[in-house]
């Protein structure tokens, strides 16, 4: 038995020893990002978003591309910027659907927004998250900046008291439901609610970010 218990010991020492020897992908991203108060508020269609530079965004998909090897490369959204652009989905589209039912339309929803100071909000970066899925037998992975901000949750919860206000009912939009990041890039297709929640839980341990 004392036997069984050794061994048993040697080999989870090992293994967590080797789990703590595994390399990390050091990546980077400029401090440009925080600096958010200098990027100008942008109205999107059917959403609310706030506004984030995508300096070094390019450089940061490649960097993880790199990582996953066998060539791979990262897709990003280009619906509202061709070049594509970096920002932080306060009111997703689903939930702007709704909101508009009751007369949040995106002009009301820009007023809350700058009567709020979106811009002004301060972000604080996590790390770099992930997910993935199977699109048919083919494995897809996402990565994005785990994110969090008191003002923008703020401006959530101002969304829900005028929605309230205009009839809406309190349990169909939760204004605590929300998982703010900046999408990096995706190999297949982005992943979105419910299928994915892109909270702290799903940082990914094989990068890590350094801001300069």
């Amino acid at each position: 038995m004392k036997l069984f218990i050794a061994v048993t010991l040697a080999l989870f020492l090992n293994l967590t020893q080797a789990q703590s020897h595994q390399t990390q992908f050091v990546v980077q991203l400029p401090k440009k990002i925080l600096r958010t108060e200098d990027m100008p508020f942008v109205p999107r269609p059917n959403g609310l978003a706030h506004n984030v530079s995508d300096e070094g965004f390019n450089e940061l998909r490649e960097s993880i591309a790199r990582s996953l090897g066998d060539g791979a490369s990262l897709l990003f959204f280009t619906g509202w910027e061709l070049q594509g652009e970096a920002h932080v989905t306060v009111i997703t589209p689903p939930e702007f659907k709704l909101l508009s039912q009751k007369g949040l339309d995106e002009a009301a929803l820009e007023a809350i927004a700058r009567d709020q100071g979106i811009q002004d909000a301060s972000l604080q970066i996590l790390g770099i998250g992930s997910g993935h899925k199977y699109f048919e037998s083919e494995r897809g992975e996402t990565f994005y900046l785990i994110v969090e901000s008191k003002k923008l949750r703020e401006i959530r919860e101002a969304v829900a008291r005028e929605f309230r206000r205009l009839g809406g009912n309190r349990s169909a939009f939760d204004p605590k439901h929300f998982y703010p990041h900046v999408t990096i890039g995706y190999t297949h297709k982005d992943i979105h609610a419910p299928e994915l929640l892109k909270s702290s839980s799903t940082l990914d341990r094989r990068f890590l970010l350094n801001l300069y």
